[in-house]
Protein backbone atom coordinates (compact mmCIF):
# COMPACT_ATOMS: atom_id res chain seq x y z
CA UNK A 1 0.00 0.00 0.00
CA UNK A 2 1.58 3.51 -0.89
CA UNK A 3 2.64 5.32 2.48
CA UNK A 4 0.18 7.99 2.11
CA UNK A 5 -2.97 6.18 1.01
CA UNK A 6 -6.11 7.21 2.52
CA UNK A 7 -7.74 4.90 3.29
CA UNK A 8 -10.94 6.06 4.37
CA UNK A 9 -11.39 7.43 1.27
CA UNK A 10 -11.11 3.79 0.08
CA UNK A 11 -13.91 2.92 2.33
CA UNK A 12 -16.46 5.91 1.13
CA UNK A 13 -15.21 4.70 -2.25
CA UNK A 14 -16.80 1.02 -1.82
CA UNK A 15 -19.50 2.61 -0.21
CA UNK A 16 -20.47 4.36 -2.80
CA UNK A 17 -19.97 2.14 -5.29
CA UNK A 18 -22.46 0.28 -3.93
CA UNK A 19 -24.91 2.52 -3.19
CA UNK A 20 -24.74 3.43 -7.22
CA UNK A 21 -25.50 0.14 -7.84
CA UNK A 22 -28.37 -0.41 -5.33
CA UNK A 23 -29.29 3.01 -6.75
CA UNK A 24 -29.45 1.63 -10.56
CA UNK A 25 -31.51 -1.84 -9.15
CA UNK A 26 -34.04 -0.23 -7.53
CA UNK A 27 -34.79 2.24 -10.03
CA UNK A 28 -34.80 -0.42 -12.85
CA UNK A 29 -38.46 -1.40 -12.49
CA UNK A 30 -39.51 1.64 -11.00
CA UNK A 31 -41.66 3.02 -13.77
CA UNK A 32 -43.21 -0.71 -14.36
CA UNK A 33 -45.01 -0.71 -10.96
CA UNK A 34 -48.09 1.55 -10.17
CA UNK A 35 -46.84 4.73 -8.04
CA UNK A 36 -49.54 4.10 -5.34
CA UNK A 37 -48.29 0.29 -4.92
CA UNK A 38 -46.71 -1.04 -2.06
CA UNK A 39 -43.57 -1.96 -4.55
CA UNK A 40 -43.23 1.65 -5.66
CA UNK A 41 -42.59 2.26 -2.12
CA UNK A 42 -40.03 0.00 -1.44
CA UNK A 43 -38.16 0.84 -4.55
CA UNK A 44 -38.48 4.79 -3.81
CA UNK A 45 -37.02 4.30 -0.44
CA UNK A 46 -34.05 2.48 -1.48
CA UNK A 47 -33.30 4.81 -4.53
CA UNK A 48 -33.35 7.63 -1.84
CA UNK A 49 -31.46 6.23 0.92
CA UNK A 50 -28.36 5.95 -1.47
CA UNK A 51 -28.70 8.70 -3.14
CA UNK A 52 -25.62 9.98 -1.30
CA UNK A 53 -23.37 8.19 -3.78
CA UNK A 54 -22.46 10.48 -6.84
CA UNK A 55 -21.88 13.43 -3.91
CA UNK A 56 -19.19 10.81 -2.21
CA UNK A 57 -18.00 10.39 -4.97
CA UNK A 58 -17.05 13.95 -6.55
CA UNK A 59 -16.00 14.89 -2.75
CA UNK A 60 -13.39 12.17 -3.33
CA UNK A 61 -12.38 13.30 -6.48
CA UNK A 62 -12.16 16.69 -4.39
CA UNK A 63 -9.79 15.53 -1.75
CA UNK A 64 -7.47 14.16 -4.09
CA UNK A 65 -7.63 16.97 -6.98
CA UNK A 66 -7.28 19.65 -4.24
CA UNK A 67 -4.23 18.10 -2.28
CA UNK A 68 -1.91 21.55 -2.07
CA UNK A 69 1.16 18.75 -1.67
CA UNK A 70 0.33 17.10 -5.48
CA UNK A 71 1.74 19.57 -7.87
CA UNK A 72 -0.20 18.06 -10.95
CA UNK A 73 0.61 20.40 -14.06
CA UNK A 74 -2.25 21.61 -16.72
CA UNK A 75 -0.58 19.64 -19.33
CA UNK A 76 -1.00 16.13 -16.93
CA UNK A 77 -4.51 16.88 -16.68
CA UNK A 78 -5.13 16.66 -20.28
CA UNK A 79 -2.91 14.06 -21.13
CA UNK A 80 -3.02 11.36 -17.48
CA UNK A 81 -6.52 12.45 -16.08
CA UNK A 82 -9.03 13.17 -18.21
CA UNK A 83 -7.09 11.24 -21.55
CA UNK A 84 -8.20 8.18 -19.33
CA UNK A 85 -11.48 8.95 -19.06
CA UNK A 86 -12.49 10.07 -22.46
CA UNK A 87 -10.71 6.61 -23.56
CA UNK A 88 -13.04 4.57 -21.00
CA UNK A 89 -15.84 6.36 -22.19
CA UNK A 90 -15.29 5.68 -25.78
CA UNK A 91 -14.39 1.86 -25.31
CA UNK A 92 -17.43 1.15 -22.74
CA UNK A 93 -19.96 3.13 -24.52
CA UNK A 94 -18.94 1.06 -27.71
CA UNK A 95 -19.63 -1.72 -25.21
CA UNK A 96 -23.02 -0.95 -24.88
CA UNK A 97 -23.95 0.05 -28.19
CA UNK A 98 -22.57 -3.50 -29.20
CA UNK A 99 -24.72 -4.90 -26.25
CA UNK A 100 -27.98 -3.24 -27.92
CA UNK A 101 -27.08 -4.39 -31.73
CA UNK A 102 -26.97 -7.70 -30.35
CA UNK A 103 -30.10 -8.10 -28.83
CA UNK A 104 -32.23 -6.49 -30.68
CA UNK A 105 -30.96 -7.44 -34.53
CA UNK A 106 -29.26 -10.68 -33.29
CA UNK A 107 -31.21 -12.34 -31.00
CA UNK A 108 -34.52 -10.31 -31.14
CA UNK A 109 -34.38 -10.11 -35.36
CA UNK A 110 -35.08 -6.63 -35.57
CA UNK A 111 -34.19 -4.96 -38.60
CA UNK A 112 -31.61 -1.79 -38.69
CA UNK A 113 -33.05 0.82 -40.01
CA UNK A 114 -32.14 4.48 -40.10
CA UNK A 115 -33.88 5.59 -37.31
CA UNK A 116 -32.02 2.86 -35.23
CA UNK A 117 -28.85 3.84 -36.70
CA UNK A 118 -29.10 7.38 -35.64
CA UNK A 119 -30.57 6.62 -32.00
CA UNK A 120 -27.37 4.11 -31.93
CA UNK A 121 -25.03 7.12 -32.78
CA UNK A 122 -26.22 8.82 -30.36
CA UNK A 123 -26.18 6.46 -27.93
CA UNK A 124 -22.46 6.16 -28.49
CA UNK A 125 -21.69 9.94 -28.08
CA UNK A 126 -23.78 10.48 -25.54
CA UNK A 127 -23.01 7.04 -23.66
CA UNK A 128 -24.87 4.93 -21.64
CA UNK A 129 -27.65 6.49 -19.23
CA UNK A 130 -25.29 6.64 -15.99
CA UNK A 131 -22.04 7.23 -17.84
CA UNK A 132 -23.06 10.49 -17.73
CA UNK A 133 -20.80 10.73 -15.26
CA UNK A 134 -17.68 10.80 -16.72
CA UNK A 135 -18.88 14.13 -18.89
CA UNK A 136 -19.09 15.78 -15.47
CA UNK A 137 -15.77 14.28 -14.05
CA UNK A 138 -14.19 15.70 -17.22
CA UNK A 139 -15.48 19.42 -16.86
CA UNK A 140 -14.40 19.36 -13.25
CA UNK A 141 -11.11 18.00 -14.19
CA UNK A 142 -11.16 21.09 -17.07
CA UNK A 143 -11.50 23.21 -13.72
CA UNK A 144 -9.52 22.23 -11.40
CA UNK A 145 -6.58 24.36 -11.38
CA UNK A 146 -8.70 27.46 -11.25
CA UNK A 147 -10.90 25.39 -7.91
CA UNK A 148 -7.01 24.69 -6.82
CA UNK A 149 -6.58 27.99 -6.32
CA UNK A 150 -9.91 28.89 -4.56
CA UNK A 151 -8.53 26.04 -1.98
CA UNK A 152 -5.49 27.48 -1.55
CA UNK A 153 -7.59 30.22 0.70
CA UNK A 154 -9.98 28.58 3.60
CA UNK A 155 -11.96 31.60 3.67
CA UNK A 156 -12.79 32.00 -0.12
CA UNK A 157 -13.17 27.93 0.05
CA UNK A 158 -15.44 28.33 2.50
CA UNK A 159 -17.46 31.06 0.95
CA UNK A 160 -17.86 28.94 -2.61
CA UNK A 161 -19.44 26.14 -0.97
CA UNK A 162 -21.87 28.40 1.04
CA UNK A 163 -22.51 29.98 -2.26
CA UNK A 164 -23.28 26.55 -3.73
CA UNK A 165 -25.48 25.73 -1.04
CA UNK A 166 -27.90 28.51 -1.21
CA UNK A 167 -27.97 29.87 -5.24
CA UNK A 168 -27.54 25.87 -6.25
CA UNK A 169 -28.80 23.22 -4.10
CA UNK A 170 -30.80 25.36 -1.59
CA UNK A 171 -32.36 27.23 -4.45
CA UNK A 172 -32.88 24.11 -6.87
CA UNK A 173 -35.48 22.59 -3.80
CA UNK A 174 -36.80 26.10 -3.50
CA UNK A 175 -37.92 26.36 -7.01
CA UNK A 176 -40.01 23.22 -6.16
CA UNK A 177 -42.30 25.05 -3.22
CA UNK A 178 -45.81 26.37 -3.39
CA UNK A 179 -46.62 29.82 -4.78
CA UNK A 180 -43.01 31.33 -4.55
CA UNK A 181 -41.26 28.59 -6.67
CA UNK A 182 -41.79 30.28 -10.22
CA UNK A 183 -40.35 33.47 -9.45
CA UNK A 184 -37.03 31.67 -7.51
CA UNK A 185 -36.95 29.99 -11.01
CA UNK A 186 -36.68 32.80 -12.58
CA UNK A 187 -34.41 34.25 -10.53
CA UNK A 188 -31.79 31.63 -10.54
CA UNK A 189 -32.28 31.49 -14.51
CA UNK A 190 -31.05 35.13 -14.90
CA UNK A 191 -28.67 34.73 -12.15
CA UNK A 192 -27.19 31.32 -13.16
CA UNK A 193 -25.45 29.87 -10.99
CA UNK A 194 -24.71 26.78 -11.96
CA UNK A 195 -22.42 28.26 -14.65
CA UNK A 196 -19.35 28.16 -11.71
CA UNK A 197 -21.43 26.17 -9.07
CA UNK A 198 -23.17 22.82 -9.16
CA UNK A 199 -20.70 19.64 -8.50
CA UNK A 200 -17.78 22.14 -7.85
CA UNK A 201 -19.73 22.32 -4.75
CA UNK A 202 -19.13 18.77 -4.45
CA UNK A 203 -15.45 18.84 -5.12
CA UNK A 204 -14.49 21.70 -2.53
CA UNK A 205 -16.53 20.62 0.09
CA UNK A 206 -14.62 17.31 0.04
CA UNK A 207 -11.80 18.92 0.11
CA UNK A 208 -12.84 21.33 3.17
CA UNK A 209 -13.96 18.37 5.63
CA UNK A 210 -10.91 16.38 4.91
CA UNK A 211 -9.09 18.83 5.84
CA UNK A 212 -10.62 20.98 8.26
CA UNK A 213 -13.37 18.78 9.32
CA UNK A 214 -16.78 19.05 10.74
CA UNK A 215 -16.73 21.10 14.57
CA UNK A 216 -17.77 18.65 16.94
CA UNK A 217 -20.70 19.90 18.35
CA UNK A 218 -21.83 20.91 14.72
CA UNK A 219 -21.46 16.72 13.56
CA UNK A 220 -24.59 15.87 15.39
CA UNK A 221 -26.78 18.46 13.06
CA UNK A 222 -24.91 17.31 10.22
CA UNK A 223 -26.06 13.73 10.61
CA UNK A 224 -29.34 14.73 11.62
CA UNK A 225 -30.01 16.88 8.01
CA UNK A 226 -28.56 13.57 6.42
CA UNK A 227 -30.88 11.41 7.53
CA UNK A 228 -33.90 14.10 6.91
CA UNK A 229 -32.66 14.71 3.12
CA UNK A 230 -33.46 11.18 2.61
CA UNK A 231 -36.55 11.01 4.30
CA UNK A 232 -37.40 14.16 2.50
CA UNK A 233 -36.50 12.44 -1.06
CA UNK A 234 -38.48 9.92 0.03
CA UNK A 235 -42.05 10.91 1.10
CA UNK A 236 -41.58 14.21 -1.49
CA UNK A 237 -40.97 11.76 -4.63
CA UNK A 238 -43.72 9.34 -3.42
CA UNK A 239 -46.25 12.79 -2.63
CA UNK A 240 -44.77 14.28 -5.92
CA UNK A 241 -45.34 10.74 -8.21
CA UNK A 242 -48.84 10.04 -6.65
CA UNK A 243 -49.58 13.88 -8.15
CA UNK A 244 -48.80 13.30 -11.57
CA UNK A 245 -49.78 9.49 -11.73
CA UNK A 246 -46.03 8.53 -12.74
CA UNK A 247 -42.77 8.88 -11.94
CA UNK A 248 -41.74 12.26 -10.54
CA UNK A 249 -37.80 12.01 -10.03
CA UNK A 250 -36.96 15.67 -9.48
CA UNK A 251 -36.22 14.83 -5.96
CA UNK A 252 -33.55 12.66 -6.91
CA UNK A 253 -31.47 15.40 -8.36
CA UNK A 254 -27.93 15.23 -7.48
CA UNK A 255 -27.68 19.18 -7.12
CA UNK A 256 -31.02 19.58 -4.67
CA UNK A 257 -30.40 20.38 -1.20
CA UNK A 258 -32.17 17.28 0.13
CA UNK A 259 -29.08 14.98 -1.65
CA UNK A 260 -26.14 17.27 -0.66
CA UNK A 261 -27.20 16.89 2.91
CA UNK A 262 -26.91 13.21 3.21
CA UNK A 263 -23.76 13.15 1.11
CA UNK A 264 -22.01 15.34 3.44
CA UNK A 265 -23.21 13.33 6.50
CA UNK A 266 -21.76 10.36 4.97
CA UNK A 267 -18.67 11.55 4.29
CA UNK A 268 -18.01 13.13 7.47
CA UNK A 269 -19.16 10.31 9.32
CA UNK A 270 -16.44 7.65 7.52
CA UNK A 271 -14.11 10.55 7.79
CA UNK A 272 -14.47 11.40 11.64
CA UNK A 273 -14.82 7.21 12.18
CA UNK A 274 -12.29 5.48 10.36
CA UNK A 275 -9.34 8.54 9.33
CA UNK A 276 -7.05 7.48 12.08
CA UNK A 277 -8.05 4.09 12.38
CA UNK A 278 -5.64 1.05 11.93
CA UNK A 279 -6.77 -1.83 9.96
CA UNK A 280 -4.83 -5.38 9.80
CA UNK A 281 -2.54 -5.23 6.94
CA UNK A 282 -4.18 -8.52 5.36
CA UNK A 283 -7.54 -6.23 4.99
CA UNK A 284 -5.66 -2.89 3.95
CA UNK A 285 -4.74 -4.76 1.45
CA UNK A 286 -7.93 -6.12 0.18
CA UNK A 287 -10.06 -3.06 0.37
CA UNK A 288 -7.62 -0.74 -1.25
CA UNK A 289 -7.19 -3.72 -4.18
CA UNK A 290 -11.59 -3.56 -4.10
CA UNK A 291 -11.10 0.43 -4.21
CA UNK A 292 -8.89 0.51 -6.90
CA UNK A 293 -11.56 -1.87 -9.24
CA UNK A 294 -14.36 0.54 -8.43
CA UNK A 295 -13.91 2.62 -11.73
CA UNK A 296 -14.37 -0.36 -13.53
CA UNK A 297 -17.31 -2.12 -11.53
CA UNK A 298 -18.88 1.11 -12.11
CA UNK A 299 -18.27 0.82 -15.63
CA UNK A 300 -19.52 -2.54 -16.26
CA UNK A 301 -22.29 -2.99 -13.76
CA UNK A 302 -25.21 -1.82 -15.77
CA UNK A 303 -24.57 -4.97 -18.30
CA UNK A 304 -25.19 -7.24 -15.84
CA UNK A 305 -28.30 -5.57 -14.62
CA UNK A 306 -29.64 -5.66 -18.49
CA UNK A 307 -28.64 -9.05 -18.75
CA UNK A 308 -30.52 -10.53 -15.74
CA UNK A 309 -33.58 -8.77 -17.13
CA UNK A 310 -33.45 -10.12 -19.97
CA UNK A 311 -33.27 -13.20 -18.76
CA UNK A 312 -36.57 -12.50 -17.24
CA UNK A 313 -34.72 -11.29 -13.52
CA UNK A 314 -35.39 -8.56 -11.95
CA UNK A 315 -36.36 -6.47 -8.86
CA UNK A 316 -40.14 -7.43 -9.82
CA UNK A 317 -39.18 -11.24 -9.56
CA UNK A 318 -39.29 -11.68 -5.69
CA UNK A 319 -40.70 -9.33 -3.14
CA UNK A 320 -38.78 -5.87 -3.87
CA UNK A 321 -37.78 -5.80 0.20
CA UNK A 322 -35.64 -8.34 -0.89
CA UNK A 323 -34.99 -8.16 -4.35
CA UNK A 324 -33.20 -4.95 -4.17
CA UNK A 325 -30.22 -5.82 -1.99
CA UNK A 326 -30.11 -9.62 -3.50
CA UNK A 327 -29.74 -8.22 -7.20
CA UNK A 328 -27.45 -5.78 -5.64
CA UNK A 329 -25.05 -8.46 -3.95
CA UNK A 330 -25.17 -10.32 -7.10
CA UNK A 331 -24.81 -6.99 -10.22
CA UNK A 332 -21.62 -6.31 -7.70
CA UNK A 333 -19.85 -9.60 -7.38
CA UNK A 334 -19.91 -10.21 -10.97
CA UNK A 335 -18.73 -6.61 -11.90
CA UNK A 336 -16.05 -7.27 -9.19
CA UNK A 337 -15.04 -10.40 -11.02
CA UNK A 338 -15.21 -8.53 -13.88
CA UNK A 339 -13.08 -5.42 -13.28
CA UNK A 340 -10.90 -7.84 -11.63
CA UNK A 341 -10.05 -10.00 -14.79
CA UNK A 342 -9.94 -6.71 -17.26
CA UNK A 343 -7.19 -5.31 -14.43
CA UNK A 344 -5.33 -8.40 -14.90
CA UNK A 345 -4.67 -7.51 -18.78
CA UNK A 346 -2.00 -4.94 -18.91
CA UNK A 347 -2.80 -3.39 -21.77
CA UNK A 348 -6.93 -3.08 -20.67
CA UNK A 349 -5.84 -1.98 -17.24
CA UNK A 350 -3.79 0.91 -18.71
CA UNK A 351 -6.44 2.35 -20.73
CA UNK A 352 -9.80 1.23 -19.82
Amino acid sequence: MEPNRIIYLDLLRIAATGAMIMLHVAASCMGAVAVDSAQFAVFNFYDSIVRFCVPVFVMISGVLFMNPDWKISVRDLYMVNIRRIAISFIFWSLVYVAYTIVTDVVLDGQPPDGDKAEQLGKDFVYGHYHMWFLYMIIGLYIMTPILRKIAEDRKIEKYFILMSVIFCFGANLLKFLPRFGTGVEEVMSDLNPALVLGFSGYYLAGDYIHRYGIPAPLRFLVYLLGIAGAVFTCVATARMSCAAGTVDSHMYGFLMLNNFLPGVAVFTWVRERFRNREFRPNLTNRLVKLSNLTFGIYLVHDLFIMIFMRQGISTLSWNAVISVPLLTLAVFLLSWITAAVIHRIPVLRRTI
